[in-house]
């Protein structure tokens, strides 16, 4: 078992849910043949087997402006979006212009493999998710802010904004990655940086106790909270 696995079976054990590694590359590895994708569709299928995504093979104009790959494409992203998804093009200018983007230099997105990522990615359940943000709250001592957006979710404001600010980010997706990801009605996208894990996964685990979402083993504080309603 490569580290790479041990770490990410401890990630499962602790949070739930099937991690994924997500590694940025500066030249396309050896002997990998790009695949012909979307982004969020690649984490669904790293699941079973690596995903090599170029600038050439990626099929989505989202992550190709994601990852710095589309320079000078914003507005006729901006433009599209309006068209398909029948928003003001004011409106679809600044939610292309408030996504994270990737500085130009990297050639290949390796989704699936084994070597140290940069960061880890799953389709999460809102379970997942809480306790995540319980691990952020309590290894870094503060809340968690997020900035949500319904466009470029997960190859943007998920991947580019985990690297690009170092810290987890979460995204309820885009109707292009749930239909192509295949992520399911219940589920949210979240990404944590790899220096992050590492980190949450060297120290010991500090949180109270699990959630158990049985009516059995309800925290007595959420019954109260339900009862004052």
């Amino acid at each position: 078992m490569t580290k790479f696995a041990e770490r990410t079976g401890r990630l499962t054990d602790r949070f739930g849910g099937r991690w994924i590694g997500v590694r940025f590359l500066d030249t396309p590895p050896g002997g990998a043949v790009a695949d012909e994708m979307r982004f969020c569709e690649a984490v669904m299928r790293a699941a079973t087997s690596r995903v090599v995504l170029t600038d050439e093979s990626v099929t989505c104009p989202g992550a190709k402006r994601s990852f710095g790959w589309a320079a000078g494409m914003d507005e006729g992203l901006a433009e599209s979006m309006a068209t398909r998804q029948g928003l003001p093009l004011a409106v679809t200018r600044e939610l292309v212009r408030s996504t994270p983007r990737l500085d130009g230099g990297m050639q290949a997105v390796e989704v699936g493999g084994t070597g140290r990522p940069d960061l880890v990615l799953c389709y999460a359940t809102p379970l997942i998710v809480m306790k995540v943000v319980r691990a952020v709250e309590l290894g870094t001592g503060k809340t968690l802010a997020q900035s949500l957006s319904g466009a470029l979710s997960v190859c943007g404001n998920v991947a580019a904004r985990c690297v690009k600010t170092g810290e987890v980010s979460i995204s309820f997706g885009c109707r292009q990655s749930r239909e192509a990801g295949y992520i399911g009605r219940e589920s949210l996208a979240v990404a944590m940086p790899w220096a992050f894990v590492e980190r949450l996964l060297g120290e010991p685990e500090r949180t109270p106790r699990e959630f158990d979402p049985s009516p059995a083993g309800r925290m007595p504080e959420l019954d109260r909270i339900g009862s004052a309603r």
